[in-house]
């Protein structure tokens, strides 16, 4: 954890395969930072991890990476060159860059190995496919989201589906059960199919 933030003099930076993940806020604010290059033992990054790099431009991310942390580019240059649209960090579906225009559905490209933390928060993101090579789906990654229809193409482990997902019912933005009517058949693995929920203000998601 915030092993080299604010190392203003960092301009680049390998890490080694023996590096199994990258922690909370390591590399904020370093700002002279130009390039990273990730191991491949790499497997998730934390939430701040290079946040604020502004320098950041190039980064190399492994397929290895299966989950990615809230804010975790944000405020880089890296970030800021994307196309408008879906951004993906290695083989993490990272954010939507920009505004999303309104009814939009997507499908995530086939080997995609997860869905970062807030990666659909806030958006207005009405239908999404999920390829069975997803194991993993970050904190709050549909927090706030005018979904209304997912399908899984395949099972995901319960360890890696973040049980605040869809938000946390106790808190405002909470879009729903639909983790729960997941695993409610296989509580370890899930049921693949399609889930909808009548409309945005529905908390009930159901198989179809």
């Amino acid at each position: 954890m915030e092993a080299f933030s604010w190392c203003t003099s960092l301009t680049s930076i390998t890490i080694p395969n023996s590096v199994t993940s990258i922690g909370y806020r390591a590399f904020r604010d370093c700002t002279s930072l130009t390039s990273v290059t990730i191991g491949n033992g790499v497997t998730s990054i934390g939430y701040y991890a290079f946040n604020a790099c502004t320098s950041l431009t190039s980064i190399t991310i492994p397929n290895s990476v299966t989950s990615i942390g809230n804010g975790a580019f944000e405020g880089t240059a890296w970030l800021g060159n994307q196309p408008d649209g879906l951004v993906y960090a290695g083989k993490v579906a990272y954010e939507y860059f920009d505004t999303m225009p309104a009814n939009t559905s997507i499908t995530l490209l086939d080997g995609t190995k997860g869905i970062a933390e807030h990666a659909f928060s806030y958006t207005s993101l009405t239908s999404i496919t999920i390829p069975d090579s997803v194991t993993s789906i970050g904190w709050n990654a549909f927090y706030f989201c005018t979904i209304t229809s997912v399908t899984f193409q395949g099972t995901i482990d319960s360890t890696g589906f973040d049980s605040n997902a869809f938000g946390n019912s106790s808190n405002v933005g909470y879009i729903g059960d639909l983790r729960n009517k997941f695993y409610a058949t296989d509580s370890t693995n899930g049921t693949p199919g399609t889930y909808k929920r009548p409309n945005t203000n529905s908390l009930t998601w159901t198989k179809q």
